[in-house]
C-alpha cells in the first residue's frame, strides 16, 4: 500500500506541474479537483474517463493509465492483465467507468461552483446527514434503506461491506439508483482522492475477510461455553466483541 500511495503522489505531482498548479493554487477550494476535469468524457447519465489515447498530455495519459488499471484490478480480480489490456484498448465503457463515492466539498465546488455548493450544504445540513456524507465519502454510495438494513443485521457483522463494489459491478444499480437519483456532480471527481479510497476499501475487505472467520469461530466458542456453564460473563464478552467490531473495525 505504501508503494501504491507513493506512486499516486508522484503521478499527481507531475500532473499538477504540467498544468502550472503551484502551492497557492493548492489552497483554493475546488482547485485540486479542477486539474482532472478535462479527463472526463461526456456520457449521459454516467461518470466515465476519456480514452487514454484521447487525453492531451503525457502526464494525463500516465495518470489515467495507472488509475484505470488499479481500479479495474480491484473490480475484476479474476481477470488477467491481457484481458484488462483488451478492455482498455477496445474502449470498453466498463473499464473506463469512475468509481462512485460521495464528493468532497472541493469536488462539489469544482463541479457546481462555490455559491451553489454552500447553499446546498447549508440547506441540507443535519448531524445525521453529516454522518451519512462522511460514510458515503469513505465507503461509496449506498441508499439509506441499505445502510439501515446492514447496520441492524447481525448476519452482516462478519462481512466487510465494500460499498464501492455495488456500483463497480452492477450497471443497473449504478445508472438508475446511484447516478439516476443524484446526478454525476454528486460524486467525487478528485481522482487522486478517489483512487486512494478505492484501493483502501478493497484492500481492507480482502484482509478482513481472512480474519473474520477466526473471530466468528472464537465468538461461537464463547457462546457455547457460556450456555454450557450458564455463565453470564460470556454474554457480556460477546456483546463487547460485537460492539468492538462495529465501532472500531468497521467504524
Amino acid at each position: 500500500m505504501a508503494d501504491h500511495v507513493s506512486k499516486v503522489r508522484k503521478l499527481t505531482d507531475a500532473l499538477k506541474k504540467s498544468k502550472g498548479f503551484g502551492a497557492l493554487s493548492q489552497n483554493v477550494i475546488g482547485n485540486p479537483t479542477s486539474i482532472y476535469k478535462s479527463m472526463f468524457r461526456e456520457v449521459e447519465g454516467d461518470l466515465v474517463l476519456k480514452n487514454i489515447n484521447d487525453l492531451k498530455t503525457k502526464e494525463e495519459k500516465e495518470f489515467a493509465k495507472y488509475f484505470l488499471r488499479e481500479v479495474n484490478r480491484n473490480r475484476f480480480p479474476g481477470m488477467s492483465e491481457l484481458e484488462l489490456d483488451e478492455m482498455e484498448q477496445n474502449d470498453d465503457i466498463e473499464y473506463y467507468r469512475v468509481p462512485l463515492a460521495k464528493g468532497s466539498f472541493g469536488s462539489d465546488v469544482a463541479m457546481r461552483g462555490l455559491f451553489s455548493s454552500l447553499k446546498s450544504r447549508l440547506k441540507n445540513w443535519t448531524p445525521k446527514n453529516a454522518l451519512r456524507e462522511l460514510r458515503a465519502k469513505a465507503e461509496g454510495y449506498f441508499t439509506d434503506e441499505e445502510v439501515n438494513s446492514i447496520d441492524k443485521s447481525d448476519s452482516e457483522l462478519f462481512e466487510m461491506n465494500n460499498k464501492f463494489a455495488r456500483c463497480d459491478t452492477d450497471e443497473d444499480y449504478r445508472l438508475n439508483e446511484a447516478i439516476g437519483k443524484n446526478g454525476v456532480d454528486y460524486f467525487e471527481h478528485n481522482l487522486e482522492t478517489l483512487l486512494l479510497e478505492h484501493t483502501f476499501a478493497y484492500t481492507t475487505k480482502k484482509h478482513l475477510d481472512r480474519v473474520f472467520p477466526m473471530i466468528r469461530a472464537a465468538m461461537v466458542h464463547l457462546k457455547v461455553m457460556g450456555e454450557n456453564e450458564q455463565n453470564r460473563q460470556f454474554s457480556s464478552d460477546l456483546e463487547y466483541a460485537k460492539n468492538y467490531i462495529k465501532a472500531i473495525i468497521k467504524n
